[in-house]
C-alpha cells in the first residue's frame, strides 16, 4: 500500500504528493521515526529542536493511520 508522509510545523504544513510503498504498519511506524530523527538532526545542527512538530499518515485511501509527534521519536534525557 501506498503512504503519505506530511509535515506538520510551526511554519506551515509540507504535503507529501508522491508516498511511499510499505508492507504494513511496523514499516509505516519505522519510517515515520527515521523521518522524524533525521529532521530533527538537521534542525539541531542549526541549533533548534522541533519537538512540536508532527508527521502525519495517510494511506491511499486518504485515511489517517497515523501521527507521530517528533517529541516521540526522541528519547529525552535529562540530568
Amino acid at each position: 500500500m501506498r503512504y503519505f508522509f506530511h509535515l506538520r510545523q510551526s511554519q506551515g504544513y509540507v504535503i507529501d504528493d508522491e508516498g511511499v510503498e510499505l508492507a504494513d504498519g511496523d514499516a509505516v511506524l519505522a519510517a515515520a521515526t527515521i523521518g522524524a530523527r533525521s529532521i530533527i538532526a538537521g534542525e539541531a545542527m542549526d541549533g533548534r529542536l522541533p519537538l512540536l512538530s508532527i508527521i502525519e499518515v495517510d494511506d491511499e485511501n486518504g485515511l489517517r493511520v497515523l501521527d507521530l509527534p517528533f517529541r516521540e521519536a526522541v528519547l529525552l534525557e535529562c540530568e
